[in-house]
């Protein structure tokens, strides 16, 4: 229940002072932060080193577990997953970091590979005022800009007549196992809210998924964990560690961990390789999604199907 209090408490904290952000660290310890500009959030890296716990850990937290990362969701007493959507739960081939990293170039930005791809899985608006700021190329109003320009390119690929967005194999199916066993289902994303919408209906993910949640809703992306704490509040989780965060980049496994649970599984379908995704701490790393077990052989009918479970209201 203190998640569900810190959650509170940064509401409070956010509404009397824009410019500050809580961070709540596993020992305990609220840890306020003054932001000055919203291209100044670091990338994952520096991130790690940003903060020193004065009970002694750094964060992001890596919470320690003994407990085989083959145990299916339900024996580990999750009640809700956290998927990300572009290379988790979407298969879009790539396309949106393409047309981020093309908009920019194309502006007279100089976009370092490596640089850009510490910044999978972050809010894209915050991915261009980094190059901005660091390109000593302009000021918000560029920003604004180049973000609408963004935008304006990803929804005409997206939603195209031909587009190649669709469901990563088996999703659905999953959703629907992952249901039976009474676990709701939330999507956490770096796109704007209308993309999202728009791709939650096109994929028809509506009927499968509990809700959904987006960057710019909670002021910050990945890796701070607010959108996982939005979900949680909006559908009754009260423990974190009811909780399993996927996501095919490194800032869905720091912003997992940030969120306190040690059930942080990475996939291969989309950006990030499985060194990397191990390296940030991930608890699982998965060729797919639909690969992580969602109930134990005990636990299944006859036909081989999930037994249905009846889900607490």
């Amino acid at each position: 229940k203190l998640q569900f209090l810190y959650f509170i408490a940064y509401l409070i904290i956010v509404s009397i002072m824009p410019s500050v952000t809580i961070r709540v660290l596993p020992c305990g310890e609220i840890v306020l932060k003054q932001e000055t500009d919203a291209s100044a959030s670091p990338a994952p890296t520096q991130q790690a080193a940003a903060v020193k716990s004065t009970c002694g850990s750094s964060v992001p937290y890596v919470p320690k577990t003994s407990v085989d990362p083959s145990t299916p969701l339900v024996d580990l007493g999750i009640k809700m997953c956290v998927f990300d959507m572009a290379g988790t739960t979407v298969d879009e081939g790539g396309i949106v970091y393409a047309t981020l990293k093309q908009i920019m170039v194309d502006a007279g930005l100089k976009v370092d590979d490596d640089e850009f791809n510490k910044w999978h899985g972050a809010n894209k608006k915050e991915v261009i005022a980094h190059f901005v700021k660091t390109n000593n190329a302009g000021d918000q109003g560029d920003i604004d800009n180049l973000y609408k320009e963004f935008e304006e390119e990803l929804e005409a690929v997206y939603f195209s007549p031909n587009s190649p967005v669709k469901p990563i194999p088996g999703i659905q199916k999953y959703f629907t196992e992952l249901r039976r066993a009474g676990i709701k289902i939330g999507l956490d994303t770096g796109f704007p809210r209308k993309i999202a919408s728009h791709i939650i209906e096109m994929l028809g993910f509506g009927e499968y998924i509990d809700g959904s949640c987006v960057a710019m809703e909670v002021g910050h992306g990945r890796p701070y964990p607010f959108m996982i704490y939005k979900l949680m509040n909006e559908h009754g989780i009260s423990s974190i560690s009811e909780v399993a965060k996927m996501g095919d980049t490194v800032r869905d496994i720091e912003e997992g961990l940030a969120a306190g649970t040690p059930y942080v599984y990475g996939c291969l379908s989309g950006a990030d390789d499985e060194q990397k995704l191990r390296e940030a701490g991930a608890f699982s790393v998965v060729k797919s999604v639909c690969d992580i077990p969602i109930v134990g052989k005990q636990k299944r009918s006859s036909s081989g199907t999930t037994a249905p479970v009846k889900r607490s209201k």
